[in-house]
């Protein structure tokens, strides 16, 4: 590869056999250069783009840039490792010589990768959670989260080493048997839950103090920890999940809804009459218009049967807090029991009335 690079060097820019030998260091001290720069500005913008979808006010910018700086310092001795290759591996004849070399230059350069990708890593969580730095709950988040992504950066990466020497990880492990079995069993279960972790922190599906569902179990969120996460029930019940399950099942997390639906049925006695019955829509919505927080959609009467006029009522309440929603319905329903009554109008109690009307054998033999 060298032989034919000289051969080009010599044939474009005319020059000697022992100029070229000059020559290609300063050539690739000048590509490597180029190439350093160029790569520098990719990766700001990739990281400048991720800034801004990230939506990073004006004052915290100051240390997104020294994030950035972090970054661009773990980028230099990938660069110099490679200038450093391209300069010595032509001066070395002895093939034996050069094989060690290789090896050596493999290493340092998948140990100085490791360094730059975890800079990297480090660079998008903390950018992540950066308006958010100053609280101990974060730089505990921050913390976790780093060091899971760092295991494996540094696993992915003697992973790679080994196999440059020819030492394979599951030959090793086949080489211990039942051990070997366990091992991977038990590395493969602590690693999910620990990714499983690190989405939930990245992700948020839900925080603690959230009130959440899952399947057939809901409660409040106490604790997130590295391999499982604890729920408060209402009843006061602590139930622990594996944060594999939590990832792969559906939640739903009540916290985060901006507004509930609430559909109230009412029923009342046909027996009050065309006007009274009227009255009712003009009642609920008097209740429900103008009042704070609560959004009204309607009011109908939707069906007539067995002396019942059935309304349905249709209205959100603007209020994420479970408590808080069960509260201003409580008061609602309140309010519209005292305003039915003022206006004297009944309520269907469901209870069918049957006719019996008692014939005299008599009358009917006659």
């Amino acid at each position: 590869m060298m032989g034919s690079l000289e051969s080009f060097i010599k044939d474009l820019f005319n020059i000697s056999d022992n100029m070229v030998h000059y020559f290609i260091p300063i050539l690739l001290l000048l590509v490597t250069v180029i190439i350093f720069f160029l790569f520098r500005f990719i990766i700001y913008k990739i990281l400048n783009t991720y800034l801004k979808r990230r939506k990073i006010t004006s004052s915290y910018k100051e240390e997104a840039k020294k994030l950035f700086l972090k970054v661009q310092k773990k980028m230099i001795p990938v660069f110099i490792i490679l200038l450093l290759y391209f300069i010595i591996y032509p001066l070395i004849y002895n093939l034996e010589i050069a094989s060690y070399f290789n090896y050596i230059f493999l290493t340092a350069i998948i140990l100085s990768l490791i360094q730059f990708c975890i800079s990297i890593v480090d660079f998008i969580i903390q950018a992540r959670f950066l308006e958010h730095i100053s609280s101990n709950l974060t730089k505990k988040n921050i913390n976790t989260i780093s060091f899971i992504l760092r295991l494996l950066i540094w696993l992915i990466g003697i992973i790679i080493i080994l196999n440059q020497f020819g030492l394979k990880i599951t030959n090793l492990l086949a080489g211990l048997g039942i051990s070997g079995i366990i091992i991977a069993l038990a590395a493969q279960s602590l690693f999910s839950d620990l990714f499983s972790y690190a989405s939930i922190i990245l992700d948020k599906p839900f925080e603690i103090d959230d009130f959440i569902s899952i399947e057939d179990f809901t409660g409040k969120v106490e604790h997130i920890g590295l391999k499982s996460t604890r729920l408060r029930s209402i009843d006061g019940e602590l139930v622990v999940i594996p944060n594999s399950s939590l990832t792969s099942i559906k939640l739903r997390n009540f916290k985060q809804i901006v507004k509930r639906r609430v559909v109230l049925k009412l029923k009342f006695t046909t027996s009050n009459g065309y006007e009274k019955i009227g009255e009712v829509n003009e009642v609920i919505s008097s209740i429900l218009k103008n009042r704070e927080k609560i959004e009204f959609e309607r009011c109908n009467l939707a069906d007539i049967s067995n002396q019942v006029a059935l309304f349905y009522v249709v209205y959100y309440i603007l209020a994420p807090d479970f408590i808080e929603f069960v509260n201003i319905q409580h008061d609602i329903n309140l309010e519209i029991l005292r305003k039915i009554e003022e206006k004297k109008i009944a309520f269907s109690s469901d209870v069918v009335n049957i006719d019996y009307v008692k014939h005299d054998k008599r009358e009917t033999q006659a």
